[in-house]
């Protein structure tokens, strides 16, 4: 580092005026501020010319975070304050070296002070300000808050001296703190679950964003005992049970929203386990027309939850939105003229005027058990959580059959899957024809990170994989990745996109389910589903920059090794039919 006078190299290069380096200078004399700061303050150069300037001058890289894989690992190395002092953080380890962002080279004293903290040889390059304080604020967010709660309670728990001590550390202010901190960092990540998983001399918390787990470790483990002790205090659950799983939900306040918490605990290997689902009941029922559903599925899908009667089916695995698809077709059917009941495991949002029921097999009350009851209740609409027997699918089927309007779910990767999984459940493909009228199934994928997307050719399975599938010339085509940058947490991406494949239950289709022909039902079904099947609108998504080509390849995998799974246990009970 060599110290060099940025006010006269920027007038003997002609970037700036003699004129607006003295205004500058008498600026900084009455305030104290670096002399780049006062330049940007008063327009006289931007930001990234004057540290493009820099850069070049000082012979330093000039990088663009929002497209830097930064390490984090590397990143959290550096105390907080210092980074935050400084304006500078170690990003990367390049052959033996840190490599360290500044928004200021010229700052010798911010060098020495950070290059004596990481005792390693440092290699500055220049980044944009408000990039690093983005950068900043990703990386230590709630991280040294929840830290700084752990070892406080850890501190607290040495010196209980009895059971009334340890019960009064459960009620104290830095348990709650702990938690409430570990509740607001995943609602701010934007956090659907939060996993709090024991250690061999640590604890875990793992967020679920966009369907991918990220994880930060806790070293004070002996905290952990207490934390699970204090989340089933606010579950109303059993303290004393450390062997059988637990489930419950308690609500809490977080940034004036109000999130509902659904607490699972199970047993590990003499310690427990838990999962927090969040839930926030501020956000309400999306409209119809914000699913994402292209026009001409949405359209379908409104024509057939306005019928009268029969069922509507939506498919997709855990956490492809099937809930919120559902609640958004009863909020828009919902009228006084209409009595709707729902039987759902768990109740997740309350709708007014809709008659809710939570499933409760503990007490005997399993969905085919409320529904018989239900019927009495001389409802128009009902929605059945999840069909997982034939008891509940032949009541549910026959319900729709006898005037009444049923929609509901099931575990299939695609929409073709649904009829035969019901027939392998037991349910005669007679009354899966005369009921089902519609079958929706969807997934959520992630969206590429628009701060960070870069250009990226297809690897050779993606290569094949078109090839094989599809008669387009991929290699005109330009496909795009996020390489993670601090809006999107170093993810590559941000949020998720929804894909929808309807298919209407037409005459051919039907007749076909009755003669228990399924090679001419799965012809006739992908004829009616055509290029609107998930894989082709996964595709389209990734041709258009929104997905990754290997999110569409894997939606591909996924459904193929589903329907193979599907067919085989098809045909395994068609078998077993046969030999009886």
């Amino acid at each position: 580092m060599k110290k060099i006078k940025l006010g006269d190299l920027l007038v003997e290069q002609k970037v700036i005026s003699p004129e607006d380096l003295s205004v500058a200078l008498s600026v900084q004399k009455q305030t104290g501020q670096r002399l780049g700061a006062i330049l940007i303050e008063k327009n006289i150069l931007s930001e990234e010319h004057l540290l493009s300037f820099l850069a070049d001058q000082l012979n330093l890289p000039f990088i663009d975070l929002k497209h830097y894989r930064v390490k984090k690992e590397i990143v959290g190395l550096l105390p907080e304050i210092l980074s935050r002092r400084y304006k500078m953080l170690p990003i990367d380890l390049l052959n033996d070296s840190y490599l360290v962002v500044t928004s200021d080279p010229t700052d010798i004293l911010a060098y020495d002070q950070i290059s004596a903290k990481l005792k390693k040889t440092i290699r500055l390059a220049v980044a944009q300000e408000n990039d690093i304080i983005d950068l900043l604020n990703t990386v230590y967010k709630k991280s040294v808050e929840i830290k700084n709660a752990a070892g406080e309670i850890e501190f607290t728990m040495r010196q209980a001296e009895s059971v009334a001590e340890y019960q009064e550390i459960l009620e104290s202010t830095p348990i709650k703190k702990l938690l409430y901190s570990i509740l607001e960092e995943a609602y701010l990540n934007r956090a659907s679950d939060i996993h709090l998983e024991p250690g061999d001399n640590f604890f875990r918390i793992r967020h679920r964003i966009d369907g991918i787990l990220s994880e930060q470790i806790i070293h004070q483990k002996t905290v952990f005992p207490s934390l699970i002790l204090r989340i089933k205090l606010m579950a109303n659950l059993d303290i004393s049970e450390h062997r059988l799983p637990q489930d419950g939900r308690f609500s809490i306040v977080i940034q004036e929203r109000e999130i509902d918490v659904r607490v699972a605990i199970i047993a590990l290997n003499n310690q427990e386990a838990v999962v927090m689902r969040l839930l926030d009941k501020t956000m309400g029922i999306l409209r119809l027309e914000s699913l994402g559903m292209s026009d001409s599925a949405l359209s379908i899908f409104k024509k057939h939850i306005y019928f009268p009667h029969g069922m509507v089916l939506v498919c997709g695995p855990t956490g492809s939105g099937k809930t919120t698809t559902l609640y958004s077709a009863l909020a828009a059917i919902n009228t006084p003229e209409k009595k709707i009941i729902t039987v759902e495991d768990p109740v997740e949002y309350l709708i007014p005027r809709v008659n809710q029921i939570q499933v409760q097999p503990k007490i005997g009350l399993d969905f085919a058990t409320i529904l018989r009851s239900v019927l009495r209740h001389d409802p128009d609409i009902i929605l059945v959580g999840e069909i997982r027997d034939l008891q509940t699918a032949d009541i549910a089927l026959k319900a729709a059959l006898t005037g009444h309007l049923v929609f509901s779910t099931v575990h299939t990767y695609d929409a073709i899957s649904a009829p035969i999984r019901l027939v392998d459940m037991g349910v005669p493909s007679y009354l899966i024809a005369s009921s089902v009228k519609l079958i929706v199934a969807q997934r959520l994928l992630k969206r590429i990170c628009e701060k960070c997307k870069k250009m990226v050719k297809p690897d050779l399975d993606e290569e094949n994989w078109i090839k094989n599938n599809f008669s387009i010339n991929y290699k005109e085509i330009r496909f795009y990745k996020g390489v993670g940058c601090s809006a999107c947490n170093m993810l590559g991406y941000k949020g998720r996109v929804g894909i929808y494949e309807i298919l209407s239950i037409n005459d051919k289709i039907a007749s076909a389910l009755r003669s228990n022909d399924f090679e001419f039902y799965t012809l006739y079904a992908r004829e009616a589903v055509a290029h609107q099947s998930l894989i082709e609108q996964a595709l389209r998504y990734a041709i258009e920059g929104v997905v990754t080509l290997s999110e569409a390849l894997h939606l591909s995998v996924e459904i193929d090794m589903d329907a193979i799974d599907t067919h085989e246990k098809l045909s395994l009970s068609r078998h077993k039919s046969e030999r009886q």
